[in-house]
């Protein structure tokens, strides 16, 4: 799932589709950015690849996966 050139499946809208599609709490997600919090509030895993300031700090007592 992803952005199509229409639609700019980021953030809360991601989120929203990816909840839609597996159910709160249903899915992991890979991601880098804190747009990407939006999407971590409803996963069940986190991982970050490579993250951009402040990522890590917005998931304040989260557990998640870390790749640098």
């Amino acid at each position: 799932m992803g952005s199509d050139g229409l639609v700019n499946l980021a953030g809360e809208k991601k989120r929203a589709a990816l909840v839609e599609r597996f159910g709160e709490k249903g899915f992991g997600y890979c991601g880098n950015s804190r747009n990407d919090l939006k999407v971590w509030s409803s996963a069940a895993e986190v991982i970050v690849v490579n993250p951009s300031r402040g990522v890590l700090s917005g998931l304040g007592e989260r557990e998640y996966t870390l790749f640098e």
